[in-house]
């Protein structure tokens, strides 16, 4: 499928009118009265009108380039796959923080949040807008998973670490995650302790003690900063 075919015109309106990426029923209602091809007309086509949407999707990502900023990309790193559901592309996200689900809330129009098990407190988020699914494809499509900035590594820290208490009022932050040796490299440059790096299978753990807490959060979390607050309120207990 290329950007100039009437199917993948119509497809770009209605995710363009919708803020999402169309499932069948938004399709066959937009093609209506219309000279563009009907449902039955893609399926001869494609084979299938899933093929049809996974060939439109490939075709919107290439062209279309939904920049995230950095904060945003270190929440999600990792943490979030681009998924399929009922035919739709949507970003999931796995996280227990009610507080971090209010963050995510603030970049999304299309949200759903639900239980992963009624037995446990860890929360399913499904993100629909096309800009996070545009974006967030192309990130992980450009193997460029590490970016050097503040923003990038507070939002990796906010869903890849835990505070552990140390002593009565200090605590220390443990770092999780395969992205944990560049934002080690990229803290002790700012100012944190060069403690070791633990290797576990594909990941590494870090810890940061409260000292090096101390001399980082101003750093991380500048005046006015998008931030998870209860992790920046356990940032300035340290």
């Amino acid at each position: 499928m290329n950007r100039f075919d009437p199917e993948y015109i119509l497809m770009e309106s209605v995710t363009t009118y919708n803020n999402r990426f169309p499932s069948k029923r938004d399709y066959h209602s937009a093609a209506r009265g219309t000279s563009y091809p009907t449902v039955a007309m893609l399926i001869d086509k494609y084979g299938s009108f899933n093929n049809f949407v996974e060939s439109f999707l490939k075709t919107y990502i290439s062209v279309h380039e939904c920049p995230l900023p950095d904060y945003l990309l270190g929440c999600l790193a990792y943490r979030a796959k681009v998924v399929r559901d009922r035919r739709r592309f949507h970003v999931r996200f796995i996280t227990k923080d009610i507080e971090q689900i209010r963050v995510l809330q603030s970049f999304a129009q299309h949200m759903q949040v639900y239980p992963s098990n009624k037995h446990k407190p860890t929360l399913y988020v499904r993100l629909y807008d096309t800009y996070l699914v545009t974006g967030l494809e192309r990130f992980y499509n450009g193997y460029k998973y590490f970016i050097p900035s503040i923003d990038f590594v507070r939002g990796y820290i906010e869903t890849h670490g835990h505070f552990r208490v140390e002593a009565p009022g200090r605590y220390r932050l443990t770092l999780t995650g395969p992205l944990v040796p560049l934002c080690r490299d990229f803290l002790v440059g700012v100012g944190a302790r060069n403690t070791r790096l633990y290797s576990v299978g594909s990941s590494y753990r870090w810890n940061i003690q409260s000292g090096s807490l101390r001399k980082l959060r101003d750093t991380l979390y500048p005046d006015g900063c998008v931030c998870n607050e209860r992790v920046r309120m356990m940032m300035y207990k340290a």
